[in-house]
């Protein structure tokens, strides 16, 4: 009987935060209908894409492809290094990873040209997980380096513990155990703090 009513609280919980979610879009949706200019237009795309990237990662490519498509319109690079950013996170859900490269590419330079480090990092850490994905794991390594030195930077220590588990990750395909312990060594106190262990 205790089994059962943890099961209806949970499934309760789960449909609250699913309502709760689809407020928040039809929310959204309605701002894009009244937006007035590209901007809030790019925005509103951006954030109804990532709110349903995991759920519904076709259209959230719609949106990003609406967003990328107005960015382009006032050819605004922080706009643009947002919409390709925000495109890349579905499609690596899809699976469409060659997509998905060319897509992290394209960001990766509006972020060097816009000077967003955190930005940079992230899209850094993304081209690393498709490279993984594809297994390409010299390239993936590299990324992920990559963004550890900026994450470093930034003093950003969740991103530092993920990177570290993500590198870790790849040592242990590459049968390379001992780097592997390293930095699961190394992320393990971030995590433990953060109560994430």
């Amino acid at each position: 009987m205790i089994h059962r009513k943890t099961t209806l609280a949970l499934l309760f919980f789960c449909s609250l935060a699913t309502f709760g979610q689809s407020d928040l879009i039809d929310s959204l949706r309605n701002q894009l209908k009244v937006a007035s200019t590209i901007e809030e237009k790019v925005f509103l795309h951006d954030e109804i894409g990532y709110q349903l990237s995991s759920r519904k990662p076709l259209i959230s490519v719609s949106h990003a492809d609406s967003a990328i498509r107005l960015a382009n319109e006032i050819e605004d690079p922080k706009l643009l290094l947002k919409a390709y950013n925000g495109k890349s996170i579905p499609l690596i859900r899809l699976g469409r990873f060659t997509e998905a490269k060319y897509v992290l590419d394209s960001a990766y330079k509006f972020s060097v040209r816009t000077v967003d480090l955190r930005s940079t990092a992230s899209i850094l850490s993304k081209m690393g997980v498709v490279a993984q994905e594809q297994n390409d794991l010299k390239n993936a390594q590299k990324y992920y380096l990559e963004s550890l030195e900026i994450f470093e930077e930034l003093q950003d220590s969740l991103a530092i513990a993920q990177t570290y588990d993500n590198l870790a990750a790849i040592f242990e395909r590459l049968d390379d155990f001992e780097r592997s312990l390293l930095y699961n060594k190394k992320s393990l106190p971030i995590l433990e703090a953060y109560d994430y262990a």
